[in-house]
């Protein structure tokens, strides 16, 4: 049976609800997800830091993102965002909910045809396309009697549900490569040979960069800082050394967010959600302006094999940046440069994917979830050895992530056949088959 179609001005009307900010109190900010993935905290800020007007949203809303509804970004407010702010580019409307469930609404809001009907009606030019509220509106939404839709929420909560599930479990396979990844990395080098007295190395090190740059905040001397006691035993040649003394460059990002270009643009600006153990994630990229990008890189321009720390949100994954792009970090990253003449940045990058960075930032962070702070970086104790057992190493831990990726292969298949299927499920749904 096919359902007659409702526009949604049938049961939805706008709601503007302007809030006078007080300067000293803090608000919270939302966004929405794409793809019907629902509200998300965006932001949390003082009143007298937003430089815009914000309006009150309220629980059981429906709300838009005016630039990426095309791409889903359209949910129902859930009850823990009640009363929290949005900007004038998340229209917000109230719901009629005598003619329309709001759970059957958020599972159309995952229909890949209801992305496409938003595509369709988006205006201005490629990577800004704004959709207004009265546009909106004029969508449709096949709509069965209100038990009826009862009848198929219930039924889609019980399919989905299962689907969910077979869901988490191929997103645990990219765990288990990443242990069976650290496995074999502590097992490479507990197992290493043993080489000759590395302390001329640092020596050497410390004797090359007697003058650091003032973007750094090393706060530990190269070549003189204490024989550290690591968090385990090393073999005979190694020594634990600050991470301050392995690195030229410890520098942290600049502390704010940009405004994101809605256009494609030459320059991007990495946030932790990119950053993944040994991995730079690029499903969803972020541009700058060339005028962002110069700004939110003052401290310090990335370079080809910089390595990237998260330290919070998650803490602690560690990335190199690769060749042939111009990034930028934003919030919550720091950026650790090396010499390569003594300390191999691929050498470093695996040792801080190993658990001992993570034993170590959750000793010294005091605060829930955990982060790393900015002083405590530099304290950082690390496995370092000779350039000759540095490279073979590396080569080791490189095969060690190539023999886990089959793995990533498995899940991403599996992930695709039941992205295929949620999919297949809803469009029954909706179309009275289900």
């Amino acid at each position: 049976m096919r359902w007659p179609q409702a526009a949604f001005q049938q049961f939805a009307k706008l709601a503007i609800r302007p809030v006078s900010l007080r300067p000293d109190r803090e608000y919270l900010g939302i966004g929405v997800r794409w793809y019907g993935q629902g509200v998300s905290e965006h932001e949390r800020r003082l009143g007298a830091e937003f430089n815009a007007e914000r309006f009150e949203v309220r629980s059981g809303d429906l709300i838009y993102n005016d630039m990426w509804a095309r791409k889903g970004s359209v949910a129902i407010v859930p009850p823990e965002f009640d009363g929290a702010v949005g900007s004038f580019h998340f229209p917000t409307f109230e719901v009629d909910q005598e003619q329309v469930s709001l759970r059957y609404l958020s599972h159309y809001f995952r229909m890949p045809a209801f992305w496409e009907a938003c595509e369709a009606i988006s205006r201005g030019s490629t990577g800004r396309n704004q959709i207004r509220a009265s546009s909106f509106l004029n969508l449709t939404v096949p709509l069965p009697p209100l038990p009826e839709q009862e009848r198929i929420v219930t039924k889609l909560d019980e399919v989905l549900g299962k689907i969910e599930e077979a869901r988490a479990l191929a997103k645990t396979s990219l765990d288990v490569r990443l242990e069976l990844y650290r496995v074999l990395l502590r097992a490479n080098l507990l197992g290493t040979r043993a080489v000759g007295d590395v302390s001329a190395l640092l020596a050497d090190f410390e004797a090359a960069h007697r003058r650091w740059p003032t973007s750094n905040f090393n706060a530990a001397t190269p070549g003189r800082g204490p024989r550290l006691k690591g968090p385990f035993a090393l073999p005979s040649g190694w020594i634990w050394a600050p991470l301050g003394a392995l690195c030229t460059h410890i520098v942290d990002c600049v502390n704010d967010t940009p405004e994101f270009s809605e256009e494609r643009t030459a320059f991007i600006g990495l946030k932790t959600t990119n950053i993944r153990p040994n991995l730079l994630a690029a499903e969803r990229v972020w541009y700058l302006t060339e005028r962002d990008f110069h700004s939110w890189s003052r401290r310090e321009t990335l370079r080809p094999r910089d390595i990237v720390l998260t330290r919070e949100a998650p803490m602690g994954m560690v990335c190199q940046v690769p060749e042939g792009g111009r990034f930028a970090l934003t919030q919550r990253l720091m950026m650790l440069r090396t010499d390569e003449r003594f300390i191999l940045p691929e050498f470093l990058k695996h040792m801080l994917n190993d658990e001992l960075l993570m034993e170590q930032a959750r000793r010294l962070s005091r605060s829930s979830p955990p982060h790393l702070r900015v002083g405590d970086v530099p304290a950082l104790a690390v496995p370092i050895t000779d350039l000759a057992t540095q490279r073979r190493f590396v080569d080791a831990a490189d095969r060690a992530w190539d023999a886990a990726g089959a793995v990533a292969c498995l899940r991403q298949n599996l992930t695709d056949a039941i992205d295929a299927l949620d999919h297949g499920i809803l469009a029954a749904a909706f179309s009275g088959r289900l």
